[in-house]
């Protein structure tokens, strides 16, 4: 188990460097029907809140891009808001 973990390891400070790295979270470009479809929900109080609470998980996602959770989290609440959730309520 020692080993496994020891060939895990950066063998040098580029390749510890390069692991340290944050790289950005790519995200969707919503567009067409889907963005009619949000400036349409935007009238709505649950919609209103869910944008609200995307963009709480967005700042999250900004201070740590590493969060699983909160990525999941804000992937689940824009695809309800626009209607498109496979997972989720």
């Amino acid at each position: 188990m020692a080993e496994m973990r020891r060939r895990q390891l950066p063998q040098t400070n580029a390749d510890y460097r390069e692991q340290q790295e944050v790289r950005p979270v790519p995200w969707p470009v919503i567009t067409g029907a889907a963005l009619e479809k949000i400036a349409a929900d935007r009238k709505d109080a649950d919609t209103q809140s869910t944008v609200a609470l995307i963009n709480q998980l967005s700042e999250a996602l900004t201070r740590n891009p590493q969060s699983i959770s909160n990525r999941g989290k804000t992937g689940a609440s824009a695809g309800r808001a626009v209607g498109k959730s496979r997972y989720g309520s």
